[in-house]
């Protein structure tokens, strides 16, 4: 199964799978980001951080904040 059709990985990392197997199927960006919903250069960078960084680019980035607690 694929990341972007999986029901255990989160919508952004599948939007952003899907982002990276269209450009890999030639599709431009400016088409990318219609089918996806996004905006033009988020499709570009998204498409940056899988070249630098691999599937590993894909996810998110470490925030700064006071941690989430859980009770």
């Amino acid at each position: 199964m694929s990341l972007t059709r999986s029901s255990s990985v989160r919508a952004g990392l599948a939007q952003r799978a899907r982002i990276v197997l269209l450009a890999s199927e030639g599709v431009s960006n400016t088409a990318i980001a219609e089918r996806v919903g996004v905006s033009r250069p988020t499709v570009i960078g998204w498409r940056e951080r899988y070249q630098s960084g691999g599937i590993e680019g894909l996810d998110d980035e470490v925030r700064s904040g006071r941690p989430r607690v859980v009770d």
